[in-house]
């Protein structure tokens, strides 16, 4: 705007003010004093009667003015934040646009920071969050699926997975969690001797997944509630990793951990919380249950721990019940 127009501006709105000022004090307050006014003898009374006039309606004027002034203000303030939240949005979609890109490059370096920068932009923008998280174990799904089974079993005892499923799970593994609509789903994914260290992985469903191997010892680990039925989890390291379900006396499958048929020959799994999981047909061949909490654990027979390390602080659920501890050999472990 240049200076003449802003001086136009402000000269017009200076006449409207001395106009609206005239009409006030003057005509205004004549015509509402009326004949009270003619009334009154004396000049005295009739000057301090219209003073009186005067001043209400400038008192009335001031209040208008200010609730308008504010109303303006408030408009410029929504006029201004949606302007501010479209340049945001218009920068979200450019950062994701970015980032989607990425997942798709043969580097797998780039598809990491790719994977990383998703993982900024759920945060900044929680609108987005849940699309981007699905987005992101679509992906995992995508890229890491099973190897045929003929050669799976060689596969998994040498590498970690890429780098850019490492940086998806720990993206996934330190979301934000609040206002998820969804449970995350890694389902037949092949993620074996991932680390899972520290990792925040509730009710995730690993169904039929690979996590041969996987690294995940650790209080700070959270797999509760997580789906794991018929799952590879041969020399998985579980110790002290936090595998509970959400309410272990329940009778609703969704709210209990599931192993029922899973693979943990081998595993790990001293110090483990396991109170209320499903264990009906889980292959425990020389896993390691010293210490662990399997108390309101439903489908486990006592058969099952026959050559299952155990302790007399194992806790097991009614029962079951262990003749002798297992001190045979250990299993034979690539990692």
């Amino acid at each position: 705007m240049s200076t003449v127009t802003l001086l136009v501006i402000l000269g017009g709105v200076f006449i409207v003010v001395l106009f609206g000022l005239y009409l006030l004090l003057g005509p205004i307050t004549r015509r509402i004093g009326g004949s009270r006014l003619a009334a009154l003898q004396g000049d005295k009374e009739r000057i301090e009667a219209e003073n009186a006039i005067r001043q209400t309606l400038i008192h009335a004027a001031g209040g208008i003015l200010l609730a308008g002034t504010l109303a303006a203000s408030a408009l410029a303030a929504k006029q201004s934040y949606e302007s501010l939240e479209a340049q945001r949005d218009a920068q979200v979609t450019d950062r994701y646009a970015a980032a989607v890109e990425g997942l798709a490059a043969e580097s797998e370096a780039v598809k990491a920071a790719a994977i990383f920068a998703l993982g900024r932009i759920s945060k900044d923008s929680e609108k987005d969050r849940d699309a981007i998280i699905q987005a992101i174990s679509a992906s995992v799904r995508d890229s890491a699926k099973r190897p045929p089974s003929n050669v799976e079993g060689d596969r998994q005892k040498v590498g970690e997975p890429p780098v850019g499923i490492e940086a998806a799970l720990i993206v996934l593994g330190r979301r934000d969690r609040a206002g998820e609509s969804h449970r995350l789903r890694l389902e037949g994914a092949y993620l074996a001797n991932a680390r899972f260290h520290a990792l925040k992985l509730p009710g995730t469903f690993f169904n039929r997944a690979n996590l041969a191997g996987v690294r995940a010892r650790g209080e700070d680990t959270d797999l509760r509630n997580v789906d794991l039925s018929q799952a590879v989890l041969t020399c998985a390291d579980l110790g002290w990793v936090d595998l509970s379900s959400y309410e272990p006396e329940s009778t609703g499958v969704a709210k209990r951990t599931n192993l029922k048929y899973a693979e943990l020959d081998g595993a790990n799994l001293s110090h483990a919380k396991l109170r209320g999981a499903m264990m009906d047909g889980a292959e425990l061949e020389y896993a390691h249950l010293e210490n662990a909490d399997l108390s309101s654990v439903t489908g486990l027979k006592s058969k099952q721990l026959e050559r299952a390390f155990t302790n007399k602080e194992t806790i097991l659920p009614k029962g079951v019940k262990i003749e002798r501890h297992y001190q045979g050999k250990e299993y034979h472990c690539w990692n």
